[in-house]
This record gives C-alpha cells, sequence and structure tokens, in this order.
C-alpha cells in the first residue's frame, strides 16, 4: 500500500468541525478591525447561480458591528411552492433572535465586545436555517481585508460601466428585483416601489451624471422655513448622506449614489441605509412637518427604530456613559422622536411582560423566562433616563424659540 493512500477512516464531521472553528476565527478577527466605509459578504456557491448571496457585515454610525441577513437569502420567496419553506427559514431566524426591520430583511448588532457573540449566532444560522454542512461551499468577499488564504471564493469583479442612463436604469432594476424576490418594473424612467413604512420610493438616474437616486416625498407644500432649517439640520448630522431639497412645491428626501462604473454590492448598501432611514429619520421629519399623520399606535408594526434599539444598548454597555444631557445632544433636543421612543419603550415593557408571564404559565426553560426578564429590566431601567431627556430638550426648545 502506497504512503498516500487514503484513509477509509476519516472523521468528516470532526474536519467539518475544524473548518466551522476556522471560519468563525477569521470572521472574528477581521470583524474586529472592520471601519465604517468596509463591508464583508459571505455567499454559497453549491446554487445554481455560483453566488447566493447570504449576508453581510458593516460598521453602524456609531460603531457598532451589524449583521444583515441579505433578501437574497431566501431565495424563491416569491414562487407559491417555496413560501413555506421560507417562511419556516424566517421563523427560524427570528427565533435564533435576529432583529426583523420593516423592510423584511434581518440584523443583529453587538459592540466590539460581542462579535465573538455575532459570529457563534452566523455559524449557528448558517447550519440551522441554511443546513451548511460543510462551509467548504460558502465564500467570504472581503474587498478591503487582507489577502486571504482558502476560501476564496468566486470574485465579484470591478463592476460594470454602464453605455448610457437607460442602461444604468436596467442594471439597478435586475439588481433590486434579485434582492426582493420580485420583478420590478421601469416607468417614466425611473424604479418604483414602496417600502414597509410606506414610503413610495423612485429611484432614477441623475440627468446632470451617471448617478442613481432614491427619491420619496417627505411632505406636499413648502412648510415653515425656520421649521425646515431646524430639520435639515437636525437631520444632517443624523443621515449625512440623505439631502433634503425644496423643489416644485414638494419637500424630498435624496440619497444619490455615484454610479460611472455599477457596483451591485454598492446599490445594496445604499438600499440598506434608505430602507433604514424610511424607518427611522423619515419617520420623524413627517411626524414634525405633520404631526397629525402619525397619530396611531407606535407598536402597530412590531418594529423598534434602529436609533432607540443603539441607545438602549449604549445604555446596556456603559449606563454612566448615558445621561439625560448627552441624550438630549446626542439627538439634537429633537422632542419628537424622543417621545416616540418613550411611547414604544413603554410598549415594549408590556410585551416582555408578558412574554415572561406567557413562558412562565407554559413552563418554558428557565433560560427562555430569564431572558424576557433581563430585556423587561433593561427597558425598564433606561426608560426613567430617556423621560428626562425629553423634558431637557423641551426645555432647551423652549429656549431657543424665545
Amino acid at each position: 500500500m502506497g504512503e498516500f493512500e487514503f484513509d477509509d477512516n476519516i472523521d468528516f464531521d470532526a474536519c467539518a468541525e475544524l473548518e466551522w472553528g476556522a471560519l468563525a476565527q477569521r470572521l472574528e478577527g477581521r470583524l474586529a478591525t472592520l471601519k465604517r466605509e468596509e463591508f464583508v459578504e459571505i455567499a454559497r456557491t453549491d446554487t445554481p447561480s455560483e453566488y447566493q448571496r447570504l449576508l453581510s457585515f458593516s460598521q453602524t454610525s456609531s460603531g457598532r458591528v451589524r449583521c444583515t441577513i441579505d433578501g437574497a437569502a431566501f431565495i424563491g420567496w416569491g414562487q407559491r411552492e417555496q413560501r413555506q419553506v421560507v417562511r419556516v427559514q424566517r421563523a427560524a431566524v427570528a427565533g435564533l433572535g435576529w432583529r426583523e426591520l420593516r423592510g423584511g430583511k434581518f440584523v443583529y448588532e453587538v459592540g466590539k465586545r460581542g462579535i465573538p457573540e455575532l459570529v457563534a449566532l452566523v455559524i449557528r444560522s448558517l447550519r440551522y436555517v441554511w443546513e451548511i454542512a460543510y462551509p467548504y461551499v460558502l465564500t467570504v468577499h472581503d474587498p478591503s481585508g487582507p489577502a486571504s488564504t482558502g476560501m476564496e471564493g468566486n470574485p465579484i469583479g470591478d463592476g460594470v460601466m454602464p453605455r448610457d442612463p437607460d442602461h444604468l436604469l436596467e442594471l439597478a432594476c435586475q439588481v433590486l428585483s434579485e434582492d426582493c424576490g420580485e420583478p420590478l418594473e421601469i416607468y417614466d424612467k425611473a424604479i418604483r416601489f414602496q417600502t414597509a413604512d410606506d414610503f413610495v420610493t423612485k429611484v432614477l438616474v441623475s440627468p446632470q451624471a451617471l448617478r442613481l437616486e432614491f427619491c420619496t416625498i417627505l411632505s406636499h407644500g413648502t412648510p415653515d422655513m425656520d421649521l425646515l432649517g431646524a430639520v435639515v439640520a437636525e437631520h444632517s448630522s443624523r443621515w449625512p448622506e440623505v439631502s433634503i431639497v425644496v423643489t416644485k412645491g414638494h419637500v424630498f428626501a435624496v440619497r444619490a449614489m455615484e454610479a460611472a462604473v455599477f457596483h451591485p454590492e454598492n446599490l445594496l448598501e445604499a438600499l440598506t441605509e434608505w430602507l433604514e432611514f424610511c424607518a427611522d429619520g423619515a419617520v420623524d421629519i413627517v411626524e414634525q412637518f405633520h404631526p397629525e399623520v402619525l397619530d396611531r399606535p407606535e407598536s402597530q408594526s412590531g418594529e423598534v427604530p434602529i436609533g432607540l434599539v443603539e441607545m438602549i444598548a449604549r445604555y446596556r454597555d456603559d449606563p454612566t456613559a448615558t445621561t439625560p444631557d448627552s441624550l438630549m445632544r446626542r439627538y439634537r433636543a429633537n422632542a419628537p422622536m424622543l417621545r416616540r421612543y418613550a411611547r414604544i419603550c413603554a410598549e415594549m415593557v408590556k410585551d416582555w411582560t408578558a412574554m415572561e408571564e406567557l413562558g412562565i404559565d407554559l413552563e418554558q426553560s428557565a433560560v427562555e423566562v430569564e431572558r424576557c426578564r433581563n430585556r423587561r429590566q433593561e427597558v425598564e431601567q433606561f426608560l426613567p433616563v430617556l423621560l428626562e431627556a425629553i423634558n431637557l430638550a423641551a426645555e432647551r426648545n423652549v429656549n431657543w424659540a424665545g
């Protein structure tokens, strides 16, 4: 028998565990150095397309690491025979602790110290939800990272140079259709879709350059100019990529993306930021322009704004660093938004209390009951700080008005 004969007794499961461990170690090391403008993407290569994007990592404006489960991860959700499978997958994802955004994507955010927790959740999701037994079918795309060894995968390429505005819009329509799982159409030189927050969005090409623009109307008619100036000043720091434009008797929000060389990943990143803006920033702006249109229960969507999630997370990580004054200053005395967050917090306390009591009645595990109790206590401890920040914001606004 030769020296290099294969061993029939190879433990493939043990080898897979080693490979999963190596992937986890690689991700932990890379995410610890991830910068604001960078991203890391994981895709599977054993599908007919040979590149099915599953999830991506990025850094939030507050420095936390966010993992987003891509819409393409639930391939086939628009096909009738696949919908049950996808419903099971989405339920499994939610059961593992991922947070669902209004746009249908799932996210999980941690501080730097929570990176091992995030990576463990990602590995668990890949194996449990998508039933990936061996990590060799995965590829890690890290355009800003160091040269990788092993599991390099298929390069995405350097992008496409659109021939003209129509070609650019066709490229964008194809990528957005694949991401949302259903065909979008180009009508009157624009792609139209409606976000889960009922903001009608148009994606069009700028007449000045090969540049894609996400647009939505925030107000019909021109509001008081002092109010408009305050809104623009307040939100420009929170959403620097989004411009507030007054034209043709309307107030628009516009998010532009240079596309002289078209990269699908850049468009999807812009889409994610746009959906976050619509779910959080745009709602606040509309409330400031037209308070009457948001006279509805805060929890009807079941979604917690990202800004509030970040507030609670910062308070949990270091309660002494989150004071009423620091909250008021960080959010530029935005009393309407802070009041809305307080209403949502009160409802969160009720929801977590009900879940805790239900868990006890159903004799669920002590771990699950304790999780509900801890979530409730986190919000209860943070709420008085938020309420005091609202009082400070109201006082500051009165002083400014005077």
